[in-house]
């Protein structure tokens, strides 16, 4: 079943348990009927949810690690992403054709601690960041032997570099070229609002009125592997300088904690 993904990454701390159970209460378009909370003790990772776990939920602190589902199709995660420098972040999952809650999605994307969110299809983005062969035989898809490389531990990878559609983990935030993409004020620190809307390969930007920046790249999510919008992921992430904000990132955890 193809699924559309919403990521986003907010400042760390931004919510806590009572902030989760107003999200359950709004919708997230599906039941759970597992929840895994770090730190809990399953046979499997997940335990069968209730209306009961929400005297659980709420009692969560700002670094919880929550995540609800109804089967793989339908995910809905709040967790602090395993990184030095971390912020908060948000996985939303659904089928396409399944609305998602347009008034959970506006009080996501309108919180004043936004970094940066992102909409997309979630095979391509898999695909596209997958860098370990195991990735594509649990998928059952032809591993692209040309891209096989050996890293300096002496695993077998998949070389991603020239993929312009991958996600990448960096300290306070997730960057990516994607369907649609939202900028929050804390992401000017790094590229300003004149060059977000500058862009001109886009099928449409906008300048909301809380100043968040929303870049629909290519009008459908599910034709993200279209030569053209391969080229307009690839051009967005050339005019803002990913690549540079990675490093520059990156260097922050090197003088953080003073690594070479």
């Amino acid at each position: 079943m193809n699924t559309l993904k919403y990521t986003f990454s907010f400042k760390k701390g931004t919510f806590v348990g009572n902030d989760i159970e107003w999200m359950l209460n709004a919708g997230l378009g599906f039941q759970p009927t597992n929840y895994r909370i770090a730190g809990m003790k399953s046979r499997n990772g997940y335990k069968k949810y209730s209306p009961k776990i929400l005297n659980d939920i709420k009692k969560l602190s700002s670094d919880l690690s929550l995540v609800l589902k109804k089967n793989d199709s339908f995910r809905f995660s709040v967790i602090e992403p395993a990184n030095l420098l971390t912020h908060q972040s948000i996985y939303w999952t659904l089928p396409y054709g399944q609305e998602f809650n347009d008034t959970l999605l506006t009080k996501l994307l309108s919180n004043k601690n936004l970094v940066v969110a992102y909409c997309c299809d979630e095979e391509d983005q898999l695909l596209q960041s997958a860098d370990y062969p195991s990735d594509y035989s649990v998928k059952g898809i032809e591993l692209p032997t040309e891209k096989l490389y050996t890293d300096k531990n002496g695993f077998l990878r998949v070389d991603i570099s020239n993929n312009p559609g991958r996600i990448e983990l960096l300290p306070y935030m997730w960057l990516m070229s994607c369907h649609k993409m939202w900028f929050g004020l804390e992401f000017f620190e790094f590229v300003t609002k004149k060059t977000l809307l500058g862009f001109k390969n886009a099928f449409s930007i906008n300048e909301l009125n809380n100043g968040i920046i929303e870049i629909v790249l290519y009008e459908n999510p599910e034709d993200a592997s279209f030569p053209e919008n391969r080229v307009k992921q690839k051009e967005f992430r050339e005019w803002i300088k990913m690549d540079e904000i990675s490093k520059l990132l990156k260097d922050k955890i090197k003088t953080a904690y003073n690594t070479v």
